[in-house]
């Protein structure tokens, strides 16, 4: 029986169960604090657990052409550049996984949610809407807004980001958020894929060892 369900923030993670869940067949809002869509942050890595998701929503060729398909990860001497180790991506990690590794920016991957959700259905997304606490009873889930303005359903996901106002309910307002693993990614990349061709370059992941250090 489809539900009708409740989410807070409108960023990857709550764009990304909005699209799967409404693909299911559920109702969903998204209820989302800022005024206007505009994710911060720089690249971000997408290996096989996560394209697969992507896959299935029918991004998989949208992501291939916005995205960098890195060939290696590898890791390099800091005084000389000498590759010391590596390990294979791109091809290899698309027979292994059927699915590819991708490095993108994070905005560019949210513009891309933000089409399928509002392609799936229409009016989603409901902008200026901060969820500040919910409450449980035996049939329904209320969240109360900002606002003050209480919304019903049969289920709330918390996805409102590090500083969550639905996980410090749940787990106290002392509780740690997630660390955030940034990494840098090409923005440019359809520019860098023309220096590709003309260079010879041939994209990778790079890893620095410092005295034992990891950069």
């Amino acid at each position: 029986m489809p539900k009708k369900i409740l989410i807070a923030g409108a960023g990857i993670g709550g764009l990304t169960a909005a699209a799967c869940l409404i693909k299911a067949g559920h109702e969903v809002r998204i209820f989302e604090q800022a005024p206007e869509l505009i994710e911060v942050g720089a690249g971000i890595q997408m290996s096989a657990n996560a394209m697969h998701v992507l896959i299935d929503l029918g991004l998989a060729d949208a992501l291939s052409a916005i995205a960098v398909r890195p060939e290696a990860y590898v890791f390099r001497l800091h005084d000389t550049g000498e590759v010391i180790s590596q390990f294979a991506l791109a091809d290899e990690h698309l027979r292994l996984h059927r699915a590819p590794y991708n490095q993108l920016h994070r905005a560019d991957l949210q513009r891309l949610l933000v089409g399928k959700v509002e392609q799936l259905k229409k009016d989603v997304i409901r902008l200026s809407s901060r969820v500040t606490r919910f409450e449980e009873t035996a049939s329904e889930v209320r969240v109360r807004l900002a606002s003050g303005e209480t919304v019903s359903g049969d289920l709330l996901i918390g996805a409102d980001g590090v500083k969550s106002a639905v996980r410090a309910q749940i787990a106290g307002a002392h509780a740690r958020g997630m660390e955030r693993l940034v990494t840098e990614s090409q923005h440019e990349n359809l520019p860098m894929r023309r220096l590709n061709e003309k260079l010879g370059y041939r994209p990778t992941i790079a890893n620095i060892v410092y005295q034992g250090a990891l950069l």
